[in-house]
């Protein structure tokens, strides 16, 4: 479980790190509209000090936060038998069976492993498990099971998520964004079974 133990590390650091950065993107809107409003009210500038406020100021503020949370935020261990992927594997009656064959498979040349820097989810895929490694919304489920991996997109949202198509004609959707471009072809390669494919969710 080690890697599995490295990846919901690393993810919940990164998690903690954006909220540093969203908070301090926060405040810098909040704090700059006031003085623009102070400083330029009646200026010719006001207008384009609003812009620089309302989209500039943010994504500023956002990349400060980040910094400062990546030197003040220190990574910290995550237990695999504390974690909620660990407590839906044990409710579902899975965690003996997944234990012992990721820990066959881990090492093996068709296991996938995958990291999303930006959200700090990471995907594992084993002969056995297709396994989302997410510190809040885990999901898991057998490879043979899995009939497309698909990119879904909700038009008037304009909003991307994976979604697994199963046998069973359930359907598991991703709930943070993991691409399917980045994986699509190692899965091929190494899981030529499963369809890969997108498609747009018009509702």
């Amino acid at each position: 479980m080690e890697y599995i133990e490295e990846i919901l590390s690393k993810g919940s650091k990164d998690n903690k790190i954006d909220i540093v950065g969203i908070i301090i993107s926060g405040i810098m809107f909040f704090t700059t509209i006031p003085i623009i409003v102070i400083f330029f009210n009646g200026s010719d500038l006001l207008v384009l000090m609003f812009f620089l406020g309302f989209f500039l100021m943010p994504i500023i503020g956002y990349i400060m936060g980040t910094k400062l949370g990546k030197l003040l935020i220190k990574p910290k261990r995550v237990n695999f038998n504390k974690t909620k992927l660990y407590k839906k594997l044990e409710k579902k009656g899975y965690l003996r069976e997944f234990i012992d064959t990721i820990n066959r498979e881990i090492d093996k040349e068709n296991t996938i492993k995958y990291y999303n820097e930006g959200n700090g989810v990471g995907l594992l895929i084993t002969e056995t498990w297709f396994v989302v490694l997410d510190t809040m919304y885990p999901e898991f489920v057998k490879v043979s099971e899995i009939i497309k991996i698909s990119e879904e997109l909700y038009y008037k949202s304009s909003q991307h998520f994976m979604c697994l198509e199963l046998k069973n004609n359930e359907y598991i959707h991703i709930r943070r964004y993991l691409s399917c471009d980045e994986i699509k072809d190692e899965i091929k390669i190494k899981y030529p079974n499963i369809q890969i494919g997108t498609s747009i969710i018009d509702k």
